[in-house]
């Protein structure tokens, strides 16, 4: 396997290409690190609440996900349409089925375990995507993974 140097075109966040364990497990830790420290900076800086607002990163988990399906050679869009299923319609429906409760300021909000329900369907998507391993060599969506190849191993000739 060889190495393909890193351009615009096949970036982990574009969507072209195909992202190994690896890296796939680099970018989610990188992206639920930024998460964590927003959240964290909310809580000392409570007028900062536009961080937690701007969930633009579940875009980027939308990519990361349909990326790594390609390298096991399944279409990228059954991530995508996972992705939007379980962020966007679980809570619409969940908003229809179960009407708003009350908080203490008298603000509507979704129900508790919608959240919860939606935290866990959306962690088990990146888990279970994250643990399959991808096809070896090249399949119908590119050539070669991007998670780095070890070194081939050299013999050296002795005599």
């Amino acid at each position: 396997m060889r190495r393909i140097p890193l351009t615009a075109s096949n970036s982990p966040f574009s969507f072209k290409g195909r992202l190994g364990q690896k890296l796939y497990w680099q970018l989610v830790g990188l992206i639920l690190a930024v998460r964590i420290v927003a959240a964290v900076v909310v809580v000392f800086r409570p007028d900062w609440d536009f961080l937690l607002k701007t969930d633009v990163l579940i875009l980027f988990i939308a990519i990361l996900i349909g990326k790594r399906m390609k390298d096991f050679g399944l279409a990228p869009y059954w991530g995508w349409i996972g992705v939007f299923c379980i962020s966007i319609v679980l809570p619409i429906v969940s908003l229809i089925l179960w009407p708003p409760a009350k908080n203490a300021r008298g603000l509507d909000l979704i129900q508790p375990w919608v959240g919860w329900v939606i935290l866990a369907l959306l962690l088990a998507l990146i888990i279970s995507v994250g643990l399959k391993k991808g096809d070896n060599g090249p399949n119908r969506y590119d050539e070669v993974s991007s998670s780095p190849a070890p070194p081939p191993l050299e013999r050296d000739s002795l005599t």
